[in-house]
């Protein structure tokens, strides 16, 4: 055996090692051509990257590694997956299209497909999407999640979009109108430690006290709030966690838990989750700004949700791995909420 031989076959043995997610059987990869290994290491440095949030970076190497391994579903999916976190939602759509056309995909894919048509705003196929990752994986571990996901969808399909006022306090005050008293401002904020749980990064508890940051900014400084270091007295308490079973929808990734006597606030507990449905993503920075903002509206007193997909406050979370931001509608409204006309 030659010295180039030998190297070729150490690197087929770690191919398959490294294809432990199985994106092509292993028995298949002793019969890569030198292009398609190439491929394959370049996806496995995509998905490092995805899981790391770095979807730009990981959207040229898939790029490439289409090129090199064209019609490979695992490329497309992930490719797909890509695209849509940086905003190019159609070209996503169409690879993910193209990798679910495989019947041999893994599931996730359908998932991914979901994402990409939530994104572009057709719940009605989102929904079909994430119906087809249950029928292909009925006891698969995102199964039960995915259930509380479509139920959700479908309930929010009714009463999205159409709504073109300048705020949404209706709806955000229904089924309950509360906010926080001039009493209880500051109002006393505490932030449980994060260390320990999966995904949790410190970037976390930063990211929290600057959406309320940007929520007392909309607010035209009618709220503030102090942050303390034990829970006992506090207003709001906010703690991470990996486990949806800790929620009381699984469809969400976070909640906010209520005490008090409308239109008083007296307690709210926060929990976010730092973990996503699908395994192939992750908790980006931006995707826990979103988060975050998210639940801090729901804590400072809209319990219910916008209709406008722009909003913070709709049900429905940003798929584009972009910023938080506070749009004029959400700003209005929690104007209104603490200082009604």
């Amino acid at each position: 055996m030659t010295v180039a031989e030998f190297t070729k076959r150490i690197c087929q043995s770690l191919v398959a090692i490294s294809l432990t997610l199985h994106m092509v059987p292993c028995a298949e990869a002793q019969n890569l051509t030198a292009e398609q290994l190439q491929a394959v290491s370049l996806w496995n440095q995509a998905r490092a990257e995805v899981l790391n949030g770095s979807y730009a970076d990981a959207e040229k190497k898939l790029r490439q590694a289409d090129h090199l391994y064209p019609h490979m579903s695992r490329i497309q999916d992930l490719w797909g997956l890509s695209l849509v976190k940086i905003g190019k939602v159609e070209p996503g759509l169409q690879q993910l299209l193209l990798a679910t056309s495989d019947p041999n995909v893994s599931p996730n894919a359908w998932i991914n497909l979901g994402l990409a048509y939530e994104a572009k705003g057709d719940l009605n196929k989102a929904i079909e999407a994430n119906k087809k990752y249950l029928a292909v994986a009925p006891q698969g571990p995102e199964a039960t999640r995915m259930r509380a996901y479509v139920a959700a969808l479908s309930s929010g399909v009714k009463t999205l979009g159409g709504d073109s006022t300048a705020d949404y306090l209706a709806q955000a005050t229904s089924p309950y109108n509360m906010h926080w008293q001039s009493d209880k401002m500051p109002i006393k904020i505490y932030i449980a430690p994060g260390d320990g749980v999966p995904g949790y990064r410190p970037a976390f508890e930063r990211i929290v006290k600057a959406a309320m940051i940007d929520w007392i900014k909309a607010s035209n400084n009618s709220i503030g709030c102090a942050y303390q270091n034990s829970p006992t007295g506090a207003d709001i308490n906010i703690r991470f966690s990996n486990d949806p079973a800790q929620l009381s929808n699984r469809a969400e990734a976070g909640e906010a838990k209520y005490v008090g006597r409308a239109p008083a606030l007296m307690h709210v507990d926060v929990v976010l989750l730092t973990t996503v449905a699908n395994p192939e993503d992750k908790v980006t920075d931006n995707a826990f700004s979103w988060l975050a903002h998210h639940e801090l509206g729901h804590a400072l007193g809209l319990v219910g949700h916008s209709p406008n997909t722009s909003d913070v406050m709709c049900f429905l979370e940003s798929q584009l791995d972009r910023p938080a931001q506070l749009t004029e509608r959400d700003a209005k409204t929690i104007q209104l909420l603490y200082n009604p006309k």
